[in-house]
């Protein structure tokens, strides 16, 4: 049956879609359906590690010393897998521990700014882990007594000598 539509009023006709149009919203929908099931398995086993380390944790909760706050240690647990469940879990592989590193140096002054921006980029030595409790990272910068003041020693450059102390010809 063919529908007759009416020259000014094309309302009541039914939609007539291009072949193209018709396969770029296929293409779309079976991309979008390829994201969501490649994405379904990596949820639920981000959801299993996170179950997983919510047992591992209560059950260090349940042998934790005296002095611990049993109670509390429950509750971080449950809090840490909520937050886990909802993606709020820093601990993946997007995790981005430079960027965490270079804000802790936002509230310094500029001059120590510059430098420990240089400590988390890697320059100077860097010693410990975080199984010892933490990461130190120490840089040297010599420094030289100019007529203006102190200033970093450039690199390659070799300190001068220290001025002879000036003498006082009235405490003779």
């Amino acid at each position: 049956m063919q529908s007759i539509c009416h020259p000014i009023d094309q309302r009541a006709c039914p939609q007539r879609i291009s072949p193209q149009r018709t396969a770029l919203t296929l293409l779309a929908l079976t991309a979008a359906l390829a994201a969501l099931a490649a994405a379904a398995p990596a949820a639920a086993q981000s959801s299993g590690n996170a179950q997983q380390r919510y047992q591992e944790e209560r059950a260090a909760c349940n042998t934790a010393p005296a002095y611990i706050d049993r109670a509390a240690c429950v509750r971080e647990a449950g809090a840490a897998l909520q937050a886990a469940r909802r993606g709020q879990l820093g601990n993946g592989p997007n995790v981005n521990y430079e960027q965490n590193a270079l804000m802790r140096c936002n509230p310094l002054p500029p001059e120590e700014r510059t430098d420990c921006e240089a400590r988390v980029h890697g320059q100077g030595t860097a010693r410990g882990s975080v199984a010892e409790g933490g990461i130190y990272r120490e840089s040297v910068t010599r420094m030289v007594l100019t007529p203006d003041g102190w200033r970093p020693l450039k690199p390659g450059e070799q300190p001068g000598t220290m001025p002879a102390p000036a003498t006082d010809s009235s405490a003779r």
